[in-house]
């Protein structure tokens, strides 16, 4: 249950009279709704602790007019969920019109757009400016819920950072293997042209040793063949020779 309380600023006219009626207007945002009416104390104008306790922007200078504005439009946007514009409105109003509860009211818009560190930021000057004010312990209640919240978003950022450097590291990881495996392909091309290149070689160098056992081959045959044709001429020469001599010859007896 968010509770957002609204206030409306005096006119000029009627600020610088001794008293003045405030009207608050109660929103409760949840499944039940109630209505209350603080007393004129609690919401009545403090002076602001130390000009140092707020930035210094260029609406410095914002009027009462201006800041009753810039609430009914920061109400508007609260209403319309655009919680982050209604809360820098109120801030803005603060400027012209510093009631502590529309610090109050700024922290709860940021605390509904869950911007922690803004709401616990408002809510610890909603504080400081009305210690006591009624809304105190609500108040504190909501400092420690956005303190709880703050070291959740703390620790989400740090396991999402984690998960991050891990990813990087796996994909570093893959490209790396990838890497590796792209330059065991290359290697294994490199060794399957040498081995085809190899096999040419041994293949072409078979083909050489066959036609030259073939030559030396035919050439021992031919060297055959002239030995016995030089035999065979020898052989006839020499019948040749011996029959020439037999003829006319006589037995001489012993």
């Amino acid at each position: 249950m968010c509770r957002i309380i609204l206030v409306h600023p005096v006119s000029a006219a009627t600020r610088g009279g001794l008293s003045f009626l405030v009207m608050l207007a109660v929103v409760f945002v949840g499944t039940a709704a109630a209505s209350a009416q603080p007393s004129p104390a609690a919401v009545a104008e403090r002076p602001r602790a130390a000009p140092s306790e707020e930035p210094a922007p260029a609406a410095l200078g914002l009027s009462l007019a201006e800041a009753k504005v810039a609430q009914d439009k920061a109400a508007e946007l609260f209403r319309e969920d655009q919680f982050t514009a209604a809360a820098e409105l109120l801030r803005q109003a603060y400027l012209g019109d510093s009631r502590p509860i529309l610090l109050f009211n700024a922290g709860q818009a940021y605390r509904k757009a869950e911007r922690a560190l803004e709401a616990k930021a408002m809510y610890e000057k909603f504080l400081a400016a009305a210690p006591e004010h009624p809304l105190g312990p609500e108040t504190r209640g909501y400092i420690k819920d956005m303190e709880l919240f703050i070291a959740m978003q703390a620790r989400a950022k740090e396991v999402a950072l984690n998960l991050e450097e891990q990813l990087v590291a796996t994909q570093t990881s893959e490209k790396q293997a990838a890497r590796r495996l792209e330059e065991e392909r290359l290697r294994s091309q490199q060794i399957r042209q040498a081995l085809l290149q190899t096999q040419t070689q041994l293949e072409r160098d078979r083909k050489k040793l066959v036609s030259r056992r073939r030559w030396i081959l035919g050439l021992g045959i031919g060297s055959s063949l002239a030995v016995a044709a030089i035999v065979g001429v020898t052989v006839g020469l020499i019948s040749n020779a011996r029959a020439s001599t037999d003829g006319g010859t006589a037995l001489i007896a012993k």
